[in-house]
Parts: C-alpha cells; structure tokens; sequence
C-alpha cells in the first residue's frame, strides 16, 4: 500500500493487483454516529441524492458515463461511515477518480429530485423495522451504546427524515464531506503516482476552502452503563433473540485474540453456539457465555479456529472489495494497516490463555435484545443468574417506530 496526503488534508492509498479491473472508492466520516437529533438522517438521505446530479452532470448523464464502460457505481452508509465507489476497466481509471470526485464534491441536489428519494428512503426504513433480522441490530446498538449517537440508526427514523429539508442537506454536505475528513483508496493495476496526479486534477484534490484549517468535531466515545435487556413485545410465529458484548476498537492490539473468541463462539462450522442451539434455546448460548468467560478455551480449540481465520484471511486479501473496506476501516476508524504476513504474524501468536483473558474482560457484561412474543421479565432472568447484572429489562410498545424505551433516569 502506497499512500499520499494532499495539502488539504485529503487522503489516497492504493494497492496494486495483478486484476483487469481498478476500484476507486472515496470514505467520508460522516454517519448517524456524528449526526446530532436534528441532523439524524442525513448522512443517508444525503448518500442517496449524490447519484442525482453534480453540477456537470444529470442523472442521466452519470448513470451513462459508468454504464457505457460496464462499470459499477454504488454508495453505503454506517453509523459511522459513508463510502461512494465506481468500479470499471483498468483503462478507465481516469473516468472512475473524476465520476466519484464530482459526485462527492459538488451533489446539485436537484430540488425535483429531494421528494422522490426521500419516499424510497421512508419505504427502505419502513422495510428494516418490518424485518426482526435487521431491526433487531437497532435494538442491540441501543442496549450497547445507550443515550449515544451510536444508538441512532444509519438511516434515522421516518421522522427525523421528514423533517430534513434540501437547505438542510446542502448545509450537512457542506459541514461533513470535507477532504481532511476523506480517504480515497484505489485497488487494482494502478500506478500510484498516477493515480495522486489525476485526483490532484478534481476538486476532491485540489478544494482549499474546506481544508484541514477546519477542525473537524470527533463524536465523543460511548459512555456507561449499558441496558443489559431490551425487549420489543411483536406479535410473531417465532422470537429473534440478539446477544453481544462491547468489543474493542479496531486499533487495539488485542483485536487478533478477539477475533479468535468471535470464531470459536459463532464463526466456525463447529462453532459452539451454533451447535448447541439446533437443540437447546438461548438458555444454552447464555451458558456457554458465562462457561467462556470464567473457563480457559482448548489449545486445539484455538488452533483449528486460526486456521479457519487464516485461511478466510487469504480469500479475503485476493477481493477488490475486501481491499478498500480494509483502508476505509484503517483511515477512518484506526485499524491498523499491514502487509498480509504481518497480519498472519499477530493472528497466529495469539495463545489460549489470550483468548481467555479477552473473553474475561468482554463477556462479564453482556446484553440481551428480543423481538417477538417473549416476556421481558423472563429474558431478565435468564442474564441474571448467570452474569453480574441488574434484572431491569425494558419492554418497547407494539409500534415498530418505537424500537426502545428510554434508560432509567434519562429525560
């Protein structure tokens, strides 16, 4: 990886490969995490209408330039991120950094084109909250991360999205899509010093007046304490049940021997909760929690779970798409970035007394979420007597927009 900074604060890594194809991808630190309750929603409506039009080209006009190339063009959006990327031909690597550069700099926000997108952004809602396997990741951030903008969903609530106006919009462009808050990585048979030249070319490169001058506000970390039981009451033939843990971040450096506890839990084909639950409820998942963290993990155990995760790490290396979520994670949420070998190195020192300890520290505390026919006061029990937690679960009502209740003690 080869990586340069433009005086604005903006960032370009690239990774050359032996493909026929290049991917240019541009992340922005922009997401619900950073959006305070007046802004929530934005960072995805806002995704949504830079496909719209720029100012030196319509829709049609963008949708033309990546198709007559047979490439792809496409954005994401997390709680903390957005990503806008163009894949095509290598020999279309100039059309690709000048397409993405545009689209993120200098959206028209066409005002015929605000009311149509936001009606697919209300639907796309709509569809998460009737869907208990998506809406039940909502729930777990809110017992995770309570009273934080963590909590907030990437694509906010109907109406918070309601009330988002095209002022509004242009303004949060404005404040966030700044270059010292941009990387833009480049996988594929590309040069990098090429590469550096033609972005210096675009307004993503050459733009001054929302540079690094500018500080940009950082969201604060999350805080304590967290809700151990969220429970939303649904009248449905089947409940989705959702456990998990605060992690770590992605610079620490016992994220290898983490990832290895992930796997050996849930990863694996043999992993321990997916077996025991083709018999036995979440009663048995809660065990094996609590046996994780007080117990020590087999040296065969943490080996075959190694090498389920070094295998996975090769396969991955070889995706283009594996490639740029690996620099947006390292330029946007301190990952660490390294050679494959090195990455190798640190996964497989990890040792069955380093699972142990990071099973001790993160499972101590772990929450409960569930969606469907399901008693709150019962799901409470099930933590308690097996963690060092309150019973003090909180039951949602019906309306699916009402995903949780507030904390105890909160306004």
């Amino acid at each position: 990886m080869e990586v340069f900074t433009f005086p604005n604060g903006l960032r370009v890594a690239t990774e050359r490969t032996h493909a026929r194809s290049v991917t240019v991808s541009c992340w922005v630190e922009t997401g619900s995490r950073f959006e305070s309750p007046v802004q929530l929603g934005s960072s995805h409506f806002l995704e949504h209408l830079l496909f719209r039009g720029t100012g030196r080209r319509d829709r049609v006009a963008i949708s033309h330039s990546i198709e007559e190339v047979g490439g792809e063009l496409n954005a994401f959006t997390s709680r903390e991120y957005t990503c806008c990327y163009a894949r095509v031909p290598q020999s279309e690597l100039g059309l690709a950094i000048d397409l993405v550069a545009d689209l993120v700099m200098d959206p028209s926000l066409p005002a015929d084109q605000v009311e149509p997108e936001r009606t697919v952004v209300l639907q796309e809602i709509a569809q998460s909250l009737d869907t208990p396997n998506d809406a039940i990741y909502d729930l777990i951030y809110e017992a995770l991360f309570p009273g934080h903008s963590l909590a907030q969903p990437a694509y906010g609530s109907s109406d918070s999205v309601l009330r988002l106006t095209r002022g509004s919009l242009a303004d949060y462009h404005r404040d966030r899509y700044r270059p010292a808050a941009m990387a833009v990585a480049i996988v594929g048979p590309v040069d990098h010093q090429e590469a550096v030249e033609r972005l210096g070319e675009t307004t993503l490169g050459r733009d001054s007046t929302r540079g690094p001058e500018t500080a940009w506000r950082r969201a604060s970390p999350p805080s304590e304490p967290l809700l151990p039981i969220l429970v939303h009451e649904r009248q449905s033939p089947v409940v989705h049940v959702l456990l998990a843990a605060r992690g770590v971040s992605y610079g620490d450096p016992n994220r290898p021997a983490v990832e290895v506890l992930s796997a050996i839990l849930a990863g694996l084909p043999t992993a321990l909760i997916p077996l025991e639950l083709r018999d036995r409820p979440v009663r048995c998942a809660l065990d094996i929690l609590a046996d994780g963290r007080n117990g020590q993990f087999s040296d065969d155990l943490v080996a075959r779970s190694i090498r389920y995760l070094r295998g996975r790490r090769f396969l991955d290396w070889e995706r283009t798409d594996e490639a740029i979520m690996r620099f947006g994670r390292h330029f946007l949420l301190g990952a660490r970035s390294h050679g494959i070998d090195e990455d190798l190195a640190e996964l497989e020192a990890v040792d069955a007394q380093a699972v142990a300890n990071v099973a001790h520290n993160l499972l101590a505390r772990p929450v409960l979420c569930a969606i469907g026919p399901i008693s709150p006061s019962g799901m409470g029990n099930l933590l308690e007597e097996r963690f060092d937690v309150p019973s003090s679960p909180l039951s949602t009502e019906t309306d699916p927009e009402l995903m949780v209740s507030n904390p105890p003690g909160s306004d």
